[in-house]
């Protein structure tokens, strides 16, 4: 048994030309989750509602959130999964296509974190941890670093595997141009 779901957050407007490459990624893995729960925001609530929503109904110890745009790579899971034990918040690094020189890949910094945020929001979470803290704050913009904050704040692990296990692609319909300007 895997132990772990994949929760997608998709926007109706992605649908035909994302979405698809996206789930396919998914059932590639070598490492199958136990669930794949795909929430698509129709009413237009916001990526943390919609994203909360769905985390409902993973009955897993861990779910790896993940965009409908983004392409997982077939042994992430896998990778993230070996790197679990005893961790609430692992991270992968990721290529990112479509764009210039914004690169995100980075060890992780507590102090960093707390002045910036470069975490990208695919992330593999502890779901008993990202209950107890009440999950993603809803009706705000970068949902998932304020969550990071919140987790740091409730003294929460967090492991970085530094290998490129999925794709960050832009493409102009992104809903966050995912990069902190003072980063580049």
């Amino acid at each position: 048994m895997s132990n772990v779901s994949v929760v997608t957050t998709a926007v109706e407007t992605r649908l035909t030309n994302h979405l698809p490459g996206h789930l396919d990624s998914v059932l590639s893995q070598t490492l199958k989750p136990e669930a794949h729960i795909v929430s698509i925001d129709y009413a237009r609530i916001g990526c943390g509602a919609n994203a909360n929503r769905a985390i409902q109904s993973v009955d897993t110890e861990f779910f790896f959130m993940v965009a409908d745009d983004d392409i997982m790579y077939p042994d992430c899971l896998e990778r993230l999964m070996a790197h679990s034990e005893g961790a609430d918040f692992v991270y992968p690094w990721c290529k990112v296509t479509g764009r210039g020189a914004w690169n995100p890949n980075s060890l992780f910094n507590r102090d960093r974190l707390r002045k910036t945020p470069y975490i990208p929001g695919n992330v593999l979470h502890r779901t008993e941890k990202f209950r107890e803290i009440g999950g993603f704050t809803e009706g705000i913009v970068m949902e998932d670093y304020d969550y990071q904050l919140k987790l740091m704040n409730a003294d929460g692990v967090f492991r970085c595997v530094p290998e490129i296990l999925w794709e960050y692609r832009f493409h102009g319909q992104n809903i966050s141009d995912g990069h902190d300007p003072k980063l580049i």
